[in-house]
């Protein structure tokens, strides 16, 4: 070819080679940004009302076919590129010119095709991908019926291989969630951010928590027999620091209503206290409010809602009265202990200077975990006590020490056959 006509050739060749590679560029960019966008956080823009963030959220909805899109423009532009190359460096050198070509763009792609575009969008995901939007829409509605053609080649394919892109998949709940947790976890990483990360996480797990994790168990809630006299009755009520106080006929099996004290001090101030019916005290109640104790967390928190109770009496599998369970137990477990002015922090726990406590065997794990950040929890016991027994797989007399999980367990007191007290120490990690 004349070296007159080679030289506009070789500029039109480099110029077309030059915008194809920018065009490359853009196509990995915007396949990285679409990937690395926060979907939350689009959300969050396209509520606002803004109009790229609207368009990019329902493009990252239709995310495969939206990258289907980009892989087909970055994949064609990439072969024109090499192509023209080819065909340029053929005039130039030859049969030589094949393997500088491939040299050649191959570097060149890689480099400022792939690596840098990508490495920018990276940096900068939500941005880069709301300034893009427009152009990828527009190229989306284009191709739209190629794309919409790969998709049923894709959806042929998967058959023979056990798979149903179209079938909506099983594991996407567990998916979020597991994402979420990750995103909390890395969130808590901060040491400023713990109680924030401990709240989250709480809410997350309050699925998997049930009501007998958090109740107050049967022997540590105050109740009275509506067969005493009402003066002690009243006397009862009134020395306790419970607001809302159940009790029983005979029996603490037959639980019969549950007073709130609030009631009991308006009746006294406004009537003659110095004869009270028995039957006065049963209309002043509400009926006792029954809930099976593998309920979970969430449902119950949910229940207290709609039926606007503050607690509940948890009873197991053969109808017995097991404990109760307040709206404030399940705060609790989502914001840390809500003490008032006669709350005890954490009741049955007495710290040592050592490191170890003192613990009263009817203290749950949860709680016992949360206040020292220590993890004893297995799954299978409530409390402490009902831990040792569980792991021990006997009933341990006073002075046997256990060590369980990097703790130390002695048992300093029983009742009965119960574990009254139990000292606990870390041991070393070593």
């Amino acid at each position: 070819m004349p070296d007159t006509l080679l030289t506009p050739l070789i500029s039109y060749y480099a110029l077309a080679i030059f915008v194809l590679i920018i065009l490359s560029a853009f196509f990995s960019s915007a396949e990285t940004a679409l990937t690395a966008a926060s979907k939350p956080l689009i959300h969050q823009l396209a509520k606002r009302g803004e109009t790229r963030a609207v368009q990019l959220l329902s493009m990252i909805n239709s995310q495969t076919r939206v990258i289907a899109t980009l892989l087909l423009g970055n994949n064609a532009v990439n072969v024109i590129a090499t192509s023209l190359a080819t065909a340029l460096c053929i005039q130039l050198w030859n049969e030589n010119g094949v393997l500088i070509a491939s040299i050649s763009m191959t570097t060149l792609l890689i480099i400022f095709a792939e690596i840098l575009p990508k490495s920018l969008a990276a940096m900068r995901p939500h941005q880069w991908a709301l300034i893009i939007s427009p152009f990828v829409h527009s190229l989306y509605l284009v191709l739209s019926p190629l794309t919409f053609l790969f998709a049923h080649l894709l959806s042929f394919l998967a058959y023979p291989l056990g798979l149903n892109p179209r079938s909506p998949h099983t594991s996407q709940n567990t998916d979020n969630e597991d994402e979420l947790l990750g995103v909390i976890d890395m969130h808590g990483q901060n040491p400023q951010n713990r109680e924030e990360h401990v709240m989250l996480r709480s809410i997350l797990e309050l699925e998997e928590i049930t009501v007998s994790d958090v109740m107050t168990h049967r022997s540590q809630v105050d109740m009275f027999d509506l067969n005493e006299p009402a003066a002690d009755i009243i006397s009862f009520v009134v020395n306790s620091k419970r607001t809302r106080i159940p009790f029983y006929a005979g029996s603490q099996e037959n639980i019969i209503g549950v007073l709130h004290v609030k009631n009991l001090l308006e009746h006294i101030a406004q009537n003659d206290t110095t004869f009270m019916s028995k039957k006065a005290i049963v209309q002043l109640s509400s009926p006792p409010w029954f809930i099976p104790e593998n309920t979970n967390l969430k449902n119950q928190l949910l229940a207290f809602r709609k039926r606007r109770k503050h607690a509940a009496i948890i009873i197991d599998e053969y109808s017995a009265f097991v404990g109760i369970v307040t709206l404030e137990d399940i705060l609790e477990e989502i914001v840390g202990n809500i003490d008032d002015e006669l709350d005890i922090p954490l009741p049955g726990v007495q710290r040592i200077p050592d490191g170890s406590c003192i613990v009263d065997g009817h203290v749950t794990l949860r709680d016992l975990s949360r206040e020292l950040d220590w993890n004893i929890d297995d799954g299978k016991a409530s409390t402490i006590a009902g831990y040792i027994l569980h792991q021990a797989r006997v009933i341990p007399k006073e002075g046997q020490v256990f060590a369980f999980n990097g703790f130390l367990f002695e048992i300093i007191a029983r009742d009965h056959n119960r574990i009254a007290k139990i000292k606990i120490s870390p041991l070393p990690k070593s």
